[in-house]
């Protein structure tokens, strides 16, 4: 099982390491469900783990991996609105 929060303390490590401070993953959990966001970004939520399957199915995706794509996906979506 991966410690979510683990990852989300590397990814913020990973913003620090390129000069950012001011924005970070968060993990949050009720007991009941576990999410991951950036901001206020929704990148992953276990209810709806929207992961890839590998290994002829038997193993999804990696976390960190998988959140950086969607991390990306949302950057590369805000870019384009630039004025």
């Amino acid at each position: 099982m991966e410690n979510k929060e683990e990852i989300v303390r590397e990814l913020n490590c990973m913003l620090q390491d390129k000069g950012e401070q001011e924005f970070t993953f968060s993990w949050a959990s009720n007991g009941f469900t576990e999410v991951i966001f950036f901001e206020e970004y929704l990148l992953w939520s276990d209810d709806c783990d929207e992961r890839l399957y590998i290994d002829n199915g038997n193993t999804k995706e990696d976390l960190t991996e998988f959140l950086k794509k969607k991390f990306n996906a949302i950057i590369d979506r805000l870019n384009k609105l630039r004025f």
